[in-house]
């Protein structure tokens, strides 16, 4: 029982650990193809919040492919239910209704950060 605990947290370390290292690799792959360079003496406490920072984008993209599967999962199943009550234009709307909710989703998680970003970054903003 021990060693079963052992066995599973040393893997989800390692998990997360690859996982995040991914967007650290991509990170400084962006890094060298635009010529920026990092500034001297980052800590390991700046490396671990970019690290928590990848791990939240993991997470929110676990999260919204869950949501889109589900999603599908529902619109598929009801599928014939659909199609016997209503026409087929009906089940189509449905489906492009689908697809217009993932996106305003996608939209809702992702368009403020850039928003703030580019603020942030543009020289005639309010800061």
């Amino acid at each position: 029982m021990i060693e079963s605990k052992f066995q599973l947290i040393t893997g989800i370390v390692i998990l997360l650990f690859s996982a995040t290292n991914i967007f650290v690799q991509i990170q400084l792959a962006f890094n060298e193809i635009y010529a920026v360079r990092a500034k001297a003496g980052v800590g390991i406490v700046k490396q671990l919040l970019d690290r928590l920072v990848s791990l939240g984008i993991i997470l929110s993209l676990g999260f919204l492919l869950v949501i889109s599967l589900t999603l599908d999962s529902v619109l598929f199943s009801l599928y014939d239910y659909l199609s016997s009550v209503l026409n087929e234009a009906a089940v189509v709307i449905a489906a492009a209704a689908q697809y217009l909710l993932l996106g305003a989703l996608v939209v809702a998680l992702f368009f403020p950060c850039s928003i703030f970003y580019l603020m942030s970054r543009c020289p005639n903003t309010i800061k």
